[in-house]
């Protein structure tokens, strides 16, 4: 079938590895779609087959409402979000949210230079106040 393709137009390749799991907006995990349903006078709860939901409050669509996605269509999204990764980056590496290579874990310690630079001088800022209006460090005064 790649044959046939690859005389009429280009063919890429790429690994559908949790594609199925990761929300194409913010590439955190979903879950299936649930709904309430109303079966013998009870109200339960039910998965929604075909539907995904990202439940993540930081993302963009969840912010705007559109949180239940059809699984099939995001899917396919995510496929193609990790095929162009792969064949537009320099090292051909793919998204770490699609990517089966383990994640190392990131530890970042600054120096000690950047915690100097960054700290705020007492005579730039004024002191902090806390909620009831003291400067802090006078609270119970």
């Amino acid at each position: 079938m790649r044959k046939e393709h690859i005389q009429h137009c280009a063919v890429g390749m790429t690994n559908e590895y949790r594609s199925s799991q990761t929300c194409v907006f913010c590439f955190q995990p979903v879950q299936l779609a649930r709904s309430r349903r109303l079966f013998g006078g009870q109200i339960k709860v039910v998965k929604v087959h075909g539907a995904i939901e990202c439940v993540n409050p930081a993302c963009a669509s969840f912010k705007c409402g559109y949180t239940i996605k059809p699984r099939d269509t995001h899917a396919s999204v995510c496929i193609a979000i990790a095929g162009a990764s792969n064949l537009l980056s320099s090292a051909r590496a793919t998204l770490p949210p699609f990517s089966r290579a383990p994640r190392p874990a990131i530890t970042m310690k600054p120096s000690p230079s950047v915690l100097e630079e960054s700290t705020p001088s007492s005579s730039r800022y004024p002191p902090l106040q806390d909620t009831t209006g003291a400067p802090s460090g006078q609270e119970g005064l």
